[in-house]
């Protein structure tokens, strides 16, 4: 092209013509998996159906085209376009590399992600590859291209008006033509939304961010009448460790029939295994603080369980000590307030790697130094992925070959699988050896619960990874393992009927269960405890 006059190679737009031709970009290039899966759903392809193909692209046009319309105002045109042109990407590729459905949950994994999970999801030559092409490019086009100059205020919100209401019939118009067919397939998928991009991540981080502008500084109270039903002077104190896996999933619990023997040492250890446990979520950020309240996901609402005390509060304000350990990326909130340890805080993990038996370093002396009934939570780094060779020693590679990338889509099937495998057979290791630390414990009766937060997709139907919506997320990322160990004295402090435990540990459960099995453990009375969640309550005579 030839330079003008005044030195510019583009010719000057409009405002609202730059925001259009940025939209009409990103209905293109971003929204290519939201093409596929629509198409899928609707059983149709891009040739097949060219009016249903143009329509939907006058929409997604039009839907992107009106947010700028309404809410970037000419000055931030610049600043707000190079943002979404080089953000974008990052948002694409993980949708298509790993499945990933950018709704408010995952929107929220991503804010509370912390330093060594993002070095491991950024640490891809191909993803920075893609930002570079696919974003900072068209920025640097969108940043040289010249503006026409600003009209008058009033003329301008006229104009801007204008274009918008032209905008709302143009598409009003298109999804008439193809409501036939469009209608029922988001009725039928309503999940498709977050796969609308760049809206998809834009209206999940305003809910993300408006949620913690109104986290209070105070956490409302829950179960204010919870009182001790028994004087612990009756009886010697109790403890029970409960180990919250990560990103651990029941296909792959070798005590669950898999084809593989990934817990040979729980096999040995006297434990009661369930095989068919439903988390409360797919990602850590919803499943941590929905298995320590008392609502769980039957009465599922996440803002208010954000904003109240968890099980953990009232077993201390009760007189039940706490310890939070973490190997992870914090409690979620959950012991906000309360005594909380972080592995990598104490110097456990010198190489900056922390494995998870870390976890386990004094914490018998630990223990020992409180004469109460304790509850410890030990939160696991677990499985978590992309990068599964990471979390086990190498002593504990005994399936062969394995990814050592975090794009799983370069792997093979097999060597993701064998990583992973790995993966929870060190995680055996790590809860077999607290089992055996606790047996030997002279000052409480012991016992404990190892459970994980959700599970993982392996690339089943091209998917990877977790933190897809509940509804739609397949029971990989949703079916957990779960085991229990008593000590023997603990089990006659409880007087537990063992043949009822078996029984009972066959049934279906979920993460709700987990704050009443700890209410009923420590003898909790108040009106929030529902038996008929404590699985061991049932099974006992306290």
């Amino acid at each position: 092209m030839a330079r003008r006059r005044d030195g510019a190679i583009l010719p000057p737009v409009s405002t609202e013509l730059l925001y259009l031709l940025l939209s009409v970009y990103f209905a293109l290039w971003a929204n290519q998996v939201f093409w596929e899966k629509f198409l899928e759903a609707a059983g149709l392809s891009l040739t097949a159906a060219p009016r249903v193909t143009v329509g939907l692209f006058v929409v997604l046009v039009g839907v992107h085209w009106l947010l700028m319309l309404c809410f970037v105002p000419r000055i931030l045109a610049k600043p707000v376009g190079i943002s979404l042109l080089i953000v974008t990407p990052f948002a694409v590729y993980f949708m298509r590399e790993f499945g990933v459905y950018f709704d408010k949950s995952m929107l929220r994994n991503v804010v509370e992600t912390d330093t060594r999970e993002a070095r491991e999801l950024l640490g891809n030559i191909i993803l920075w590859l893609q930002v570079c092409l696919y974003g900072v490019v068209p920025a640097a086009v969108f940043a040289l291209w010249p503006q026409s100059p600003a009209r008058g205020t009033a003329l301008a919100l006229f104009h801007r008006a204008g274009w918008a209401v032209a905008c709302v019939v143009i598409v009003g118009l298109a999804m008439w033509s193809i409501s036939a067919i469009a209608v029922p397939v988001f009725r039928d998928k309503r999940e498709l939304r977050y796969l609308v991009t760049p809206a998809n991540y834009l209206v999940s981080v305003a809910r993300v961010l408006g949620e913690q502008t109104y986290e209070p500084e105070v956490l409302e109270p829950i179960a204010s009448d919870a009182i001790r039903g028994e004087a612990a002077s009756n009886r010697r104190p109790r403890v029970f460790v409960v180990i919250v896996g990560e990103t651990v999933r029941a296909a792959n619990w070798g005590l669950n029939g898999y084809r593989r023997q990934t817990t040979p040492q729980l096999q040995r250890r006297d434990v009661y295994n369930f095989p068919d446990v439903e988390s409360c979520g797919t990602s850590t950020a919803v499943s941590l603080p929905c298995m320590f309240s008392l609502s769980g996901r039957r009465q599922h609402d996440e803002a208010v369980i954000r904003r109240s005390e968890s099980v953990l509060h009232v077993l201390q304000r009760t007189g039940v000590d706490t310890l939070w350990r973490d190997n992870q990326s914090g409690c979620k909130g959950v012991c906000r307030g309360l005594p909380f340890e972080s592995m990598a805080s104490l110097g456990a993990c010198p190489a900056g790697l922390c494995y998870d038996e870390s976890l386990l370093d004094g914490l018998v002396d630990r223990i020992g130094s409180s004469q109460r009934d304790f509850v410890v939570v030990l939160h696991m780094m677990g499985n978590h992925g992309p990068r599964y060779y990471l979390r086990y020693p190498p002593a504990f590679q005994r399936w062969a070959p394995v990814c050592t990338t975090a794009n799983l889509a370069q792997c093979s099937r097999e060597s993701i699988v064998n990583a992973y495998d790995n993966g929870v057979a060190y995680a055996d290791h790590v809860v077999a050896r607290a089992i055996d630390m606790l047996v030997n414990l002279d000052s409480h009766d012991a016992g404990l619960l190892f459970v994980s937060d959700h599970g993982e997709s392996l690339g089943e139907n091209n998917v990877y990874l977790h933190g897809l919506p509940h509804l739609i997320a397949p029971a990989f990322q949703k079916k957990v393992p779960q085991v229990l160990w008593l000590s023997p004295a603990l089990k006659k402090s409880l007087n537990v009927d063992m043949a009822c435990l078996d029984g009972i540990s066959r049934q279906p459960t979920s993460h709700d269960s987990l704050s009443h099995l700890l209410l009923g453990m420590m003898n909790i009375k108040t009106e929030r405890y529902e038996p008929s969640l404590d699985f061991l309550g049932g099974c006992s005579k306290r």
